[in-house]
């Protein structure tokens, strides 16, 4: 049966085309990924990871050669498809397993500015969706 539409207009054709944008994920296995972006902005896989519980953002710091390892705490390293564990982070963060996936997109270079976090910073802020019913979630 038809409506008398045109066959084309009924059809959508769609391409595969990926957000750009850095990123980094917590999954469900405890896993922590660095996406291919977040990796070139960060230009190191070896990171100083933090959490500001107040503002729910990642902050991460690239350990660059030579560079004193901050706050004496021991880098996260990421393995070449640019996953790490996530278990220390989740653990000092304060989750649990029940609020994983989480997302945190970068934020840009201004919120590594000013007193709040050390130089050098990479701010990720937690990324969420808003629904229908007004209802804020987590992407």
């Amino acid at each position: 049966m038809s409506d008398g539409r045109d066959k084309a207009e009924e059809l959508s054709w769609v391409s595969f085309e990926l957000p750009r944008e850095p990123f980094i994920s917590i999954d469900t296995q405890l896993r922590l990924y660095v996406n291919s972006d977040a990796q070139k902005l960060l230009g190191s896989r070896e990171l100083s990871l933090g959490y500001d519980h107040l503002y729910k953002r990642l902050i991460a710091v690239p350990m660059k050669k030579g560079k004193e390892i901050m706050y004496r705490i021991r880098p996260h390293r990421l393995d070449s498809r640019g996953y790490t564990s996530a278990r220390p982070f989740v653990k000092k963060a304060g989750f649990s397993e029940k609020d994983l996936p989480l997302r945190y997109i970068y934020l840009g270079s201004d919120y590594a500015d000013g007193d709040r976090y050390p130089k050098g910073s990479f701010v990720f802020g937690l990324s969420m969706i808003e629904q229908e019913d007004g209802e804020d979630v987590l992407l």
